[in-house]
């Protein structure tokens, strides 16, 4: 029989320490040291304060940056900035995840600077393989030069949400299944940048930077990121991964935003005629929709025994009848596998209007499987115990 020989106190203290580096691994905060590398600038990025504050340069010569050590696929990223008081036209802090080469996907937050006296327009954009042109610009409700306010990603496998000192301004859902790319496979850095773009950044290109003014500077502090860390081609989440991972706006959280996008939003690509002549993109459509998915841990068990309808043979035409809480709906399901749903009859206490709620449908003809896409907008719904269905094939 072979010994047994307790393991050495050295070891245990090993594992211990391999454990404790992975958790800080996936929830890193802090240290400007420990959390990011300077990259761009010749002495114009520095580590001040112990670590504890980071600021970027920007002068005639030449702008400066840095970018996190750790690669993220999925977390909560929050960073503290103070924004280049003062006439800062011409000048651009970018603040943005992203990932690397030509199908790269990225989340942006961008500064840009104006005169004296003007407000700064936050520009914020999503890129998926390799493209955006997803803007939404916003005027802020305070002065960014002034003090340090916290600027917010959310990023989970449902949506992501830009939020400022923790109220959301802007929200884009993954609508794969209406063919919306959604970032969800490549992991990305942290990056931030201070840099000249008077070509455009101010009116458009017609207000240039002042260089009398120079140098500008950007500060930054108290970051903070409870996210899944990529290593070694694995991904390594922190324990609070739940508390983010499924995390999603309630109805306080939504009126926030909304009042925000009615006060002090100035462009929403998804309202720009001129940009879209031939009808906005797909997500526009369905930007203030709220939908359960399928993979939502909110969607069991209460829906367990209704997330699919299967059928024997594959289908061109379903007439399908659905009976909701309070009221009764016929949908058609075409070739193209998204429709809108038709009231036919109220039941319950009383009628209650379309637009409260919405369900789409979507069909994937090769596997005979309806899926059901549920919305919730501030209504609890509970579809009825049978789906009463019936297959017209035409």
């Amino acid at each position: 029989m072979a010994a047994f020989h307790s393991p050495s106190t050295a070891s245990i203290g090993m594992v211990l320490l391999l454990l404790i580096s992975f958790s800080m691994a996936a929830f890193a905060y802090g240290n400007f040291y420990h959390n990011f590398d300077v990259v761009w600038g010749d002495g114009r990025a520095l580590i001040q304060e112990g670590g504890d504050l980071l600021t970027l340069s920007l002068d005639k010569t030449s702008g400066s940056g840095f970018q996190s050590k750790d690669e993220y696929l999925y977390g909560k990223i929050d960073m503290q900035l103070k924004l280049v008081p003062g006439n800062s036209a011409g000048t651009v802090t970018a603040y943005y995840l992203s990932s690397k080469g030509e199908a790269w996907d990225e989340i942006d937050f961008e500064f840009l600077g104006n005169l004296s006296g003007q407000p700064y327009i936050l520009h914020t954009n999503v890129f998926c393989q390799g493209k955006g042109n997803r803007e939404q610009q916003f005027y802020l409700w305070f002065d960014p030069t002034a003090d340090f306010h916290t600027y917010s990603i959310l990023w989970n496998s449902q949506r992501i949400v830009f939020s400022v000192d923790g109220i959301p301004i802007r929200e884009f859902k993954n609508l794969e299944f209406l063919g919306v790319p959604f970032p969800k496979n490549q992991k990305m850095r942290l990056y931030s940048t201070l840099w000249n773009a008077d070509d455009w950044a101010t009116r458009g290109g017609l207000v240039k930077t002042d260089w009398s003014q120079a140098p500008f500077k950007a500060s930054y502090r108290n970051f903070n990121a409870d996210a899944c860390v990529w290593s070694s081609g694995s991904s390594y989440c922190s324990s609070n991964k739940n508390a983010w991972f499924w995390e999603e706006l309630n109805f306080a959280k939504k009126g926030q935003m909304k009042w925000v996008q009615n006060n002090y939003m100035v462009y929403n690509y998804c309202e720009d005629t001129k940009r879209f002549p031939q009808g906005f993109p797909t997500e526009c459509t369905f930007a203030d929709r709220a939908y359960l998915s399928l993979n939502s841990p909110h969607f069991y068990p209460k829906f367990r025994d209704h997330s699919k309808i299967s059928f024997s043979s594959l289908i061109t035409t379903t007439m399908c009848r659905l009976e909701l809480a309070r009221l009764e709906y016929r949908i058609l399901i075409s070739d193209n596998g998204v429709v809108q749903p038709k009231r036919v009859a109220s039941v319950g206490s009383g009628p209650m209007p379309l637009n409260s709620f919405v369900i789409i449908i979507m069909v994937e003809l090769t596997k005979s499987i309806v899926y059901l896409l549920l919305e919730d907008k501030e209504t609890q719904f509970v579809l009825s115990s049978k789906h009463n269905c019936k297959v017209n094939n035409k």
